[in-house]
């Protein structure tokens, strides 16, 4: 797994192809120390990263069949050396990272997967913030209908009418 924010960053990370991309999604956020809830999504690539098809932490379609993280075995969309998967972890920014089988094995007896088994560099920041418009400047809810209420408001009914 590789950033294009920063070189350093690498992630080797060992996955049986009967798991699913859930769970090889919670292994890559509990090892970055991301938040898991947060909206991301795996997708199928070419050989020139191109997306494919999206498969995302919650269905969005409302479609019963639709493909989800929950129902798709990693072996599903990877099975050869160069098989290369896109994984969206910032949808505002459109930001993610490039995972490429670099060694298909047999899973090793008495191991637990997935499996972090190289860690070289700081994870990029989960969401950026910056991204995002500022709050303005103005109140956009200001306090001048306050004088409207008077100290003796119960209900609804005891409001003036407007």
């Amino acid at each position: 797994m590789l950033s294009g924010e920063d070189d350093g960053f690498v992630r080797d990370i060992e996955v049986r192809g009967d798991q699913t991309l859930l769970e090889l999604h919670e292994a890559i956020q509990k090892n970055l120390g991301f938040d898991p809830g947060i909206m991301s999504s795996f997708f199928s690539t070419d050989k020139t990263w191109s997306k494919g098809e999206e498969y995302p932490l919650i269905n969005m379609t409302g479609e019963e069949d639709a493909r989800t993280m929950e129902n798709t075995k990693v072996g599903d969309l990877v099975s050869a050396r160069e098989d290369k998967l896109l994984y969206l972890f910032d949808y505002l920014s459109n930001r993610g990272f490039f995972m490429e089988v670099v060694e298909i094995s047999k899973p090793a007896a008495g191991e637990t997967y997935p499996r972090c088994t190289r860690q070289e560099g700081d994870p990029p920041p989960q969401l950026l913030f910056d991204d995002l418009a500022a709050p303005p400047d103005e109140d956009l809810f200001p306090d001048d209908d306050e004088d409207m209420l008077s100290d003796n408001f119960e209900n609804i009914d005891d409001l003036p009418e407007i």
